[in-house]
């Protein structure tokens, strides 16, 4: 028996995702139609104080909204923070110290991180990134920017992007969705920039969900083999999120790890941060990419495997979004995607740059021996039998090019090669996804 399964090459097409994005605040990806995605603008509210002296004195400070559908809890903090100077050493003023008291906190930020997006900023705008990771790290209400980034002139649009930045890189920072910021300015001339977090949590909360992640995550984690190639840990990364996470448009902290440990449902952003995330901890380097996909907002990620870059979606793996395939399977044809691939569907609108990625060496097809650059019976036959023998009733194969992909389909499909290769009374379903020459084979029993 042979059927055409299309439900795999037309599932992409009925993507529901939106995008919110505010100019002081994080985009969240996900939602209800890509078509018409949402979108919240930050409504800037300006605060001005005369000072007592003869010099006038001026603060002006920018809120940003929440971007998340959600509605974000309102965090709370105990006592007020310390400002932070920077790496220049520039102590805060009398003023700055009196307004932002020290404490020691425990910090939740990971030093030593692979930070992709810091990398393209340069040397002012670092200090500021650091002051921003710092201070959310250790979840300080308020914090002072340095100087030196004051004296560089340094402003509004150059604050979004590094704190994009540092979500972007920092997806432990799971507590915080947006900021707002104050100018102190003295004669019309800019003298000092603080910068508030708008937090989700109450910091007993951050604490308490902090815990539960981190212990999920290392179970999770416990049956990745300490000492297995770095393919093979993105692999079983990328099944495991997959495997114990449906999408979900409607699931509570569906932008950040959140959702994906402790929820158990998430949309692409979720997915994505969560593969970072955990990636990070089997040394893996990982970072998220943002932009579209068939025209609606979407999320992935950029990884580094044995020093060459791939693009991954965990959310487009995962066959429960937009249905796809027969019951919960993995379309693997997500988990290392070159340029070229990602070209198909995808659009890039990242924060920073992201590389051409055009290597081969550990493509999903390349590494497991599904990619065709002609047609090879016996490398058929040994494809169906590997697919039976891990329990799969399938197996996708991928073509180099058009040409290779149109010889698949004549001797599988056309010709009916395919039945050869298959044990007595079995059936076949196919989808083909000429887009990305792939032709997938659903095993069944006539």
């Amino acid at each position: 028996m042979l059927r055409q399964n299309r439900k795999w090459a037309q599932a992409f097409w009925g993507i529901s995702l939106s995008l919110f994005l505010t100019s002081c605040s994080v985009p969240g990806l996900g939602g209800e139609k890509a078509s018409s995605p949402e979108s919240t603008v930050a409504e800037d509210t300006f605060l001005s104080q005369e000072g007592e002296t003869g010099n006038p004195s001026k603060e002006e400070t920018k809120t940003g909204k929440t971007s998340s559908k959600e509605e974000a809890q309102a965090g709370e903090t105990s006592s007020k923070e310390s400002a932070e100077a920077g790496k220049t050493g520039e102590a805060p003023s009398k003023e700055e110290s009196q307004s932002e008291e020290s404490e020691e906190a425990v910090s939740y930020l990971w030093e030593n991180n692979f930070s992709y997006c810091k990398q393209f900023l340069n040397e002012t705008q670092a200090l500021w990134y650091d002051n921003i990771a710092q201070g959310i790290g250790k979840c300080k209400k308020k914090f002072s920017l340095d100087r030196k980034g004051i004296r560089e002139k340094l402003g509004e649009e150059e604050i979004n992007l590094i704190f994009q930045c540092v979500l972007n890189d920092h997806p432990e920072l799971f507590y915080v969705d947006g900021y707002s910021y104050a100018k102190h300015t003295t004669n019309g001339a800019v003298t000092a920039i603080s910068l508030q977090p708008n937090y989700t949590l109450s910091v007993d909360k951050i604490a308490q969900r902090n815990e539960k992640i981190q212990a999920i995550s290392q179970s999770l984690l416990a049956a990745i083999p300490k000492d297995a190639d770095q393919y093979t840990k993105v692999k079983l990364v990328f099944e495991t999120v997959i495997g114990q996470t449906e999408y979900d448009s409607k699931a509570k902290d569906h932008q950040s790890i959140q959702s994906v440990l402790l929820h158990k449902k998430s949309v692409c952003q979720g997915y994505a941060k969560t593969m970072q995330f955990l990636l990070q901890q089997v040394g893996v380097n990982a970072t998220l990419v943002t932009g579209e996909a068939n025209g609606g907002p979407h999320a992935w990620n950029l990884v580094q495997i044995d020093g060459e870059y791939y693009f991954l979606d965990a959310t487009w793996g995962d066959t429960s979004f937009g249905k796809m395939g027969n019951g919960k399977e993995i379309n693997y044809d997500y988990l290392t995607m070159t340029s070229q691939e990602l070209a198909t569907a995808y659009k890039i609108a990242n924060c920073v740059e992201v590389p051409n990625c055009t290597a081969m060496k550990n493509h999903y097809y390349c590494r497991e021996g599904l990619y065709f650059t002609g047609f090879d019976g016996n490398k058929v036959g040994a494809a169906i039998k590997q697919a039976k023998a891990c329990g799969r009733g399938y197996v996708t194969l991928k073509a180099a090019n058009a040409e290779v992909y149109k010889e698949l389909v004549s001797h599988l499909l056309e010709q009916q090669e395919i039945f050869s290769y298959l044990d007595a009374g079995e059936g076949i379903s196919y989808g083909l996804d000429e887009s990305r020459n792939t032709l997938t084979f659903w095993m069944t029993k006539a």
